[in-house]
């Protein structure tokens, strides 16, 4: 996926700065609501980088030099179906559609991606283009055809597939490598309605959907930023030993950790509890956040753990997270006390207030750091002797691995060799 949200507002890219198999399948992840702006202050118009739209053309209904309409140029293989009526010339089309680009961007609204290519094919048959040689003759002849973006989007990951956007439709990833203006445009709900009603949509091409996003903390500005990529979490669970063999426990066993797709800008109390539905946590039950930064693949579980890869508090634009989840839903408590503070886990400052009805807490994933693709787990809170424990300091200070005594203390995790025996 690229890494990289777009800001309309200036045409230039964007990167947040924010420090960025399952037990339910991917499809079935709920995905919060969209929340209105708490921005009040002056809003941004729009300014169009969008090619087609940038041909400022002042062509008047009926005066086109160029006539050509859906009825002469798209093909029979579209998948929708596009009538012929009142289909208005090429440069009315064009001029349309940059007018409704032109409107001022609001916070949660949905811009729909335009493979560069098909869009040169309508821009190239405008009397704005003259018999200049920037389109191809790929562009300039034949049929436009319907709206074709096979070729910008790329599924990494198999179950990728399934993920649901914030808005609850499927979400498409884009292939690696592209750029805005070079490969895809951005167009809001309104202007995609009317090319789709115009040409129709390619059968096989993918609906690409992206969420403008206020990323400003001024309260008085706005910078209204489209998310490409947002991250997916991997989450595993370190469950309360307490509970003994249940149904549950035993189904979970074998369970794979959950993964979860997520807006930067969800509020983290709502990502929090759709992660703790997700992993089987009760809801009254308090957890807190880590975030793994080593691995835990390749027989790691009792025994060694991999190196940490560096890791800096704001990732470079791009970077994506490279740990080993390992393949089981639930992390006992020894391997995680094999992870030590700082270098191989990292607790997320922030507290659970899912069951707290009077928290009006307003911090989004991208604020407490998660801006990236993460593996975290969610460890469960304990009553304990002293109440309010968690289950590494309860479980864990008890274990013991061959030839070591494990304590767990609040700043990591000590290890004390066994005393040698007496000769």
């Amino acid at each position: 996926m690229a890494n990289e949200d777009i800001n309309m507002e200036d045409g230039q890219d964007n990167n947040l700065a924010a420090g960025s198999g399952s037990t339910t399948a991917p499809g079935e992840l709920g995905s919060p609501p969209r929340r209105k702006s708490k921005s009040q202050g002056t809003r941004h118009k729009r300014e169009s980088s969008v090619d087609m739209l940038g041909q400022d053309t002042d062509t008047q209904s009926g005066t086109s030099s160029t006539t050509s309409t859906f009825g002469e140029t798209n093909g029979a293989s579209s998948a929708s179906s596009a009538g012929t009526a009142d289909i208005p010339p090429i440069d009315d089309q064009i001029q349309r559609v940059m007018a409704l680009a032109k409107e001022p961007m609001r916070e949660g609204q949905v811009g729909y991606l335009v493979a560069k290519k098909w869009l040169d094919r309508v821009i190239a048959r405008g009397s704005r283009a003259g018999k200049s040689d920037t389109f191809g003759k790929e562009a300039r002849e034949g049929e436009i055809g319907p709206v074709d973006n096979t070729g910008i989007n790329m599924v990494i990951d198999p179950s990728s597939s399934g993920y649901k956007d914030e808005g609850g439709e499927p979400f498409v990833p884009l292939k690696p490598g592209l750029n805005i203006k070079d490969d895809y445009e951005i167009l809001p709900q309104s202007a995609w309605e009317l090319i789709i009603k115009w040409y129709g949509l390619a059968k096989g091409s993918p609906v690409i959907r992206r969420y403008c996003h206020n990323t400003s903390t001024s309260e008085t500005q706005e910078n209204l930023i489209y998310e490409l990529s947002p991250p997916v979490f991997t989450i595993l669970k370190l469950p309360d030993p307490s509970e003994g063999t249940t149904p549950k426990s035993l189904k979970e066993r074998d369970a794979t950790p959950v993964k979860i797709l997520a807006s930067r800008h969800e509020l983290f109390q709502d990502f929090l509890n759709r992660a703790k539905q997700y992993t089987g946590i009760e809801f009254k039950t308090k957890v807190r956040v880590w975030r793994i930064l080593g691995g835990l693949g390749g027989g790691s579980r009792g025994g060694m753990m991999t190196p940490a890869q560096s890791r800096s508090n704001s990732p470079a634009p791009g970077a994506i997270a490279t740990v080993d989840p390992g393949d089981k839903l639930v992390l006992d408590a020894i391997t995680f006390a094999h992870l030590q503070l700082g270098s191989q886990r990292e607790l997320i400052d922030a507290k659970d207030e899912t069951a707290n009805e009077k928290n009006n807490g307003h911090s989004r994933l991208g604020i407490v750091g998660f801006g990236q693709d993460e593996v975290i787990v969610l460890e469960e809170q304990i009553g304990g002797p002293a109440g309010g424990e968690w289950v590494s300091n309860m479980s864990v200070s008890k274990a013991k691995s061959p030839g070591v005594s494990i304590s767990v203390t609040k700043s990591g995790v000590t290890t004390i060799p066994n005393p040698a025996p007496q000769a």
